[in-house]
């Protein structure tokens, strides 16, 4: 019966100490907690303090749904004074601390369990590891309760370390409101990752479009729904020694991924040089999917428990679409996890093209109506594709009938041809206008003795570039010793420093600072033009 913890243990009815409501959620399927594996003498002793502190978690925040779900809005419209928002400030530092109290009961015990030989699950290793995220966190976070009027300065202290507060203040609108900002700052460097791997892509397919990577990098431009064929379908463009692969991608692309993955700092990229900082980068992301790979193991033999909650968390971890329906985001779970397990699919490729099992139509059924107000209301995120999707949807689109749809695609693939080659146009003249001076002084050389020249001083200015350890020379290097051989024949040259290296690095396609060969070839050939 409910009414009996373990084999041989007394009701609960007859424990001491116990009010109703502490038997009521007894009763409940929640409040059945036991330990497997632990002695029978003492089991009942430690299961019941687990068990009750347990129960005084799910209470708590029960009693604050509840309370939520009874306030009436025109109650909310009136409670608009000072002294109402003190005391609530005061009711949710005074739950937090209670729950955090919880939890590190719940964490001391468990700790006790590991240091016995005892294995946790994987949401019993999550809690401890939040409790003492939590521990450290109230270390400077007990400076606004304890002294008097700090709590003035905490959004200030927000707005400088977001991740100050201990989730037990967090309430549930926070997490999502948390989890929509994160997805829009994302949003932009996850644009500017896909246009890069759909270029690689369609080069080597050999502008292919009938192929079928063609129509899956679509459907990810779209936002339609991605199976975990898909991407096996494309990885290997990620094979080692291709385009893709995490060795060969350029300094920008990875710094990306690392912002998109929570791995970059400024202040490691500002002090460490270029070529070390990127390899530190490339390192870090390879040893990030691979402690994912573990925590997805574990992932699989709990994905039938876990709630809507943390479905949500562990697709926004993963960077995946983490609205919809329960079972869409279990099947992204499962698609994610057959990728990263898988040993012939490079790992890093879902850094660039992740499963999706909803489409993005679902996502004004899976916000309200103030998230979506909150989404379109945050215009320096205009570029985010979110942001973008949603504007779409909310913008009341009319139905177009079926067989005007074709005429208004080519119209809109004319539209958007039209716009490009008026771009590319304005890019020319600006070149040409930035190429004047160097045309003026390369018109006396041929490209062979200029090309000569540059492999004399790849053979005593030698660099080599980290991204495919192709040999070349610096930027600055190659600028200062050009205007030298340059000056030499025409010491009035009106042709400055600053204006040949903006003219070099035109050319350096991976932004690695150092002009190889080829990219001098093509430099060449556009002066000459």
């Amino acid at each position: 019966s409910f009414c009996t913890l373990l084999r041989g243990g007394r009701p609960l009815l007859q424990q001491k100490k116990m009010n109703v409501g502490r038997v009521m959620l007894a009763r409940g399927a929640r409040g059945m907690v036991c330990r497997v594996g632990a002695p029978a003498v003492n089991q009942r002793w430690v299961v019941g303090r687990q068990e009750r502190a347990f129960r005084d978690n799910m209470q708590l925040l029960a009693e604050a749904e509840v309370k939520d779900q009874k306030v009436d809005p025109k109650k909310k419209k009136k409670r608009g004074g000072v002294l109402a928002q003190v005391w609530g400030l005061v009711l949710h530092t005074y739950h937090g601390m209670r729950l955090l109290v919880v939890n590190t009961k719940v964490a001391v015990m468990l700790q006790k369990r590991v240091l016995s030989g005892s294995q946790l699950t994987r949401r019993e290793r999550q809690l401890l590891e939040r409790t003492t995220k939590d521990l450290i966190r109230m270390v400077p976070f007990s400076f606004f309760i304890i002294v008097p009027g700090a709590e003035l300065l905490l959004p200030v202290a927000l707005m400088m370390f977001p991740d100050l507060t201990p989730s037990t203040f967090t309430t549930r609108d926070q997490v999502r409101k948390k989890q929509i900002v994160d997805n829009l700052k994302k949003g932009s460097r996850i644009r500017r990752i896909f246009e890069h791997t759909f270029s690689r892509i369609i080069i080597d397919e050999g502008y292919d479009l009938y192929s079928s990577s063609w129509g899956i990098l679509k459907r990810v431009g779209k936002g339609d729904i991605i199976s975990a064929a898909d991407i096996r379908e494309i990885s290997r463009h990620f094979q080692s020694g291709r385009k893709l692969d995490l060795k060969n991608l350029p300094s920008w692309v990875v710094r990306d991924v690392a912002r998109v993955l929570g791995l970059y700092s400024p202040w490691p990229g500002t002090l460490l040089p270029t070529s070390i900082y990127d390899a530190r980068l490339r390192y870090a992301i390879e040893e990030y999917f691979e402690k994912m790979a573990e925590d997805d193991k574990s992932l699989l033999e709990a994905m039938d428990s876990l709630s809507e909650e943390e479905l949500e968390k562990e697709n926004m971890k993963r960077n995946m679409r983490w609205f919809g329906p329960t079972s869409a985001l279990k099947l992204q779970l499962k698609y994610w996890c057959e990728i990263s397990l898988a040993d012939e699919v490079p790992s890093h490729v879902l850094a660039f093209v992740r499963p999706c099992a909803t489409s993005h139509k679902a996502m004004l059924k899976s916000l309200s109506k103030d998230e979506v107000d909150h989404v379109l209301g945050l215009e320096k995120y205009f570029d985010a594709p979110m942001r973008q999707r949603l504007k779409k949807l909310t913008g009341g689109v009319k139905e177009v009938p079926l067989e005007s749809i074709d005429n208004s695609i080519m119209e809109d693939e004319l539209n958007d041809i039209k716009d490009r080659v008026t771009d590319i146009n304005q890019e020319v003249l600006a070149a040409d206008e930035v190429f004047k001076h160097v045309r003026e002084v390369l018109k006396d050389y041929t490209a062979e003795e200029i090309l000569h020249f540059y492999q004399i001083i790849v053979t005593e200015e030698c660099t080599v570039r980290p991204c495919d350890e192709q040999r070349g020379v610096k930027v600055i290097i190659l600028a200062r010793e050009l205007l030298k051989y340059f000056k030499k024949k025409d010491p009035n040259i009106k042709l400055t420093a600053f204006r040949l290296i903006m003219c070099l690095r035109e050319f350096d396609i991976d932004a690695s600072d150092v002009i190889t060969e080829d990219e001098f070839n093509s430099f060449l050939s556009r002066i000459k033009q």
